[in-house]
């Protein structure tokens, strides 16, 4: 008798227990539908939201580099192509028109100076215009544009003549003073670029 008494209150303590523990159950599953008592919601409700602003400033700075490091690419295949026309001019004599196999050059100078001299217009003003603090009619932007049009009216002759060079004109060989005139022009922009005078 006593052994079935005994019997009866383990099963109705391991009964109370089970219930126990249903409960217990219950209650962790609505927690977690509130996000009660979670520390990993809490965290996630608790982090601060990323300001849009900081997210355009980002992209504004990523976007800002970009079109700068292309604006200084054109500007050294200008450069390099003006110094491929110097080297076409001294290989033939001068403005003597003398034939050299490097005259071919002046092909390549020309795409080079074409490309990069209107690349470095065209981003130059898109900078101005979207870089705060900078304007389109500001001083230092104004002489760089009369610059860049006096370098690439004298550039456009050269490369004319060289042109006709490569079709048999030697008499149509550009003179010193116009690779002059576009070395001098081309000088004066780049510092007017990296100084600014007056912004």
């Amino acid at each position: 008798m006593d052994q079935v008494e005994q019997l009866g209150a383990r099963v109705g303590e391991q009964r109370r227990l089970d219930l126990a523990a249903a409960k217990r159950d219950a209650a962790d599953a609505v927690s977690d539908q509130r996000g009660v008592g979670q520390p990993r919601n809490r965290a996630i409700l608790s982090t601060p939201a990323r300001r849009p602003d900081s997210v355009r400033s980002v992209s504004w700075h990523d976007w800002y580099h970009m079109l700068l490091f292309f604006h200084v690419l054109a500007a050294f295949l200008t450069v390099t192509g003006l110094g491929f026309y110097w080297a076409v001019l001294a290989a033939t004599g001068w403005g003597a028109g003398l034939p050299s196999p490097l005259l071919r050059l002046s092909a390549a100078a020309d795409v080079l100076w074409g490309i990069g001299s209107v690349t470095v217009l065209l981003l130059g003003i898109w900078l101005a215009i979207y870089v705060k603090g900078y304007e389109v009619w500001d001083g230092w932007v104004i002489v760089a544009i009369v610059l860049w049009a006096i370098a690439g009216g004298v550039g456009g002759r050269v490369a004319g003549a060289y042109r006709k060079m490569r079709r048999g004109a030697a008499d149509a060989a550009p003179n010193v003073a116009l690779h002059t005139i576009m070395a001098v022009a081309i000088l004066a922009l780049l510092i007017d670029m990296i100084y600014k005078p007056g912004a």
